[in-house]
């Protein structure tokens, strides 16, 4: 059985009504499982489809003035999803920039990889195109209209995520950096409209200096200077901060939510870091992700948070875990010179995608520990350990049986994310299986 057809029974059999109900199937999954894990994970691609934005973040690349607006030729990226397909690619992202300001042109993207058997399809927005009509229709019926129009488009695709970032849990300080006044009421309101054409859009915080509102000064110079670092205050206002972005994605409407980590690289194709906002000393960064592993625990229940345990058990402990897919299983393709990268920070191409000979990709040893990129450092840590354990149980089930914390941490993940329907956008909350996550 190759890897495609494999895998798309798994899909099916894990997604069907009687999935787990009875020991054969259970037996049967994990036979299955077995197999697929050597054969690696399923390839994951990033296309970014255009480096054009309307927003003027801070911490961004392309949003800057003078900034070169790129953008991949409509056949091209055609030709892409075709290669993932044939090459047995289940998971397909595309980005920008900003990629609704190709909105007529993403939908053909995204309607071009259902038909293409791709899976797992998904797509982010910084809510410019809901912002866009707010500002024109404020809080009126023709607001609710233009976002119905919208929000039917994007139902008669097979569009599994759709993501919105925001950068901070203070409206102002997040409006004004995005110059998007507006976008938070915009997407209030919206979220209804989508929820009732079963869209559940994602919210994700990429970390940053402006968690709660404008960086204190006492911040800065605790980064650039150890002596002045205060851990006490430090680690409170990223307590409030996390406990306020749960707070916040519940009061908007949202049930799934995810993170962005801190990228350990400030280099690279991506354009989506900054000095002043995303770089954190080794000091910030411990209590940081100690935080946010400890805040999250207390939300699992009542939202589909995306951030494995596992991986916050190593960014914990300082450690990477798992090494990244990026370049073996996962891709970054540039809207600059269109050439394919092992992620969207190691500026070094491979060369054109359809050209690429993912086999012999595949089979390389992961070495890279550069940064947590959160589009590939998750799914790594998530599967990683398993895949390992499943295709070498006998080196592998002692190392983890000596580490009951990380062992208890992988079945955690292995339920929560069941119970999550593995964060599937199309699907409501299972609220009966998530209460079962509650804190003691």
């Amino acid at each position: 059985m190759n890897r495609q057809k494999l895998f798309r029974y798994m899909y099916n059999v894990i997604h069907s009504p009687v999935a787990q109900a009875t020991v054969p199937v259970a037996h049967d999954l994990l036979r299955l499982a077995r197999e697929f894990i050597k054969g690696g994970l399923p390839g994951q691609v990033i296309v970014q489809v255009t480096t054009a934005c309307e927003a003027a973040c801070q911490q961004c690349a392309y949003g800057r003035p003078g900034a070169v607006k790129k953008t991949l030729p409509e056949q091209k990226v055609f030709e892409i999803i075709d290669t993932a397909a044939a090459n047995d690619f289940q998971a397909i992202s595309f980005t920008g920039g900003e990629p609704f300001l190709l909105y007529r042109r993403l939908l053909r993207y995204i309607q071009h990889a259902g038909k293409a058997d791709i899976k797992f399809i998904r797509t982010g927005t910084n809510a410019g195109f809901l912002q866009r009509p707010y500002k024109k229709f404020g809080d009126s019926p023709l607001f609710r209209d233009a976002v119905a129009k919208i929000a039917d488009d994007i139902a008669a695709t097979p569009l599994r995520n759709l993501w919105i970032s925001v950068d901070s849990t203070d409206v102002e300080t997040h409006e004004t950096n995005r110059n998007l006044k507006g976008v938070m009421r915009a997407i209030a309101l919206s979220l209804p409209v989508f929820a009732k054409r079963n869209i559940f859009p994602a919210i994700n915080l990429g970390i940053n200096r402006l968690i709660d509102g404008p960086c204190p000064e006492w911040e800065i110079e605790g980064y650039r200077d150890p002596n002045k670092f205060n851990a006490q205050r430090f680690e409170q206002r990223y307590r409030e901060g996390f406990e306020r972005y749960f707070q916040l994605c519940e009061e908007l409407g949202f049930t799934i939510v995810g993170v962005c980590y801190p990228m350990a690289e400030q280099t690279g194709m991506y354009g989506a870091a900054s000095e002043t906002l995303t770089s954190y000393s080794p000091q910030e960064l411990a209590l940081l992700f100690k935080t946010l592993d400890e805040v999250t625990r207390q939300y699992r229940s009542r939202l589909r948070i995306s951030s494995p345990s596992t991986a916050l058990y190593h960014l914990t402990r300082g450690e990477f875990g798992v090494p990244c897919s990026g370049g073996h299983d996962y891709f970054f393709i540039s809207a600059v010179d269109g050439l394919t990268y092992p992620c969207g920070y190691i500026d070094k191409p491979l060369g054109e995608f359809k050209d690429l000979d993912f086999p012999k990709l595949r089979k390389e040893n992961r070495t890279c520990t550069r940064c947590h990129w959160e589009c590939f450092y998750d799914p790594d840590q998530l599967v990683g350990t398993v895949r390992q354990l499943l295709a070498h149980p006998v080196s592998v089930m002692p190392k983890v049986m000596r580490n009951p914390e990380l062992r208890d941490r992988l079945l955690f993940d292995m339920r929560y994310f069941l119970a999550c329907d593995f964060l599937d956008g199309r699907r409501p909350p299972n609220c009966e299986k998530l209460a079962r996550f509650a804190p003691p």
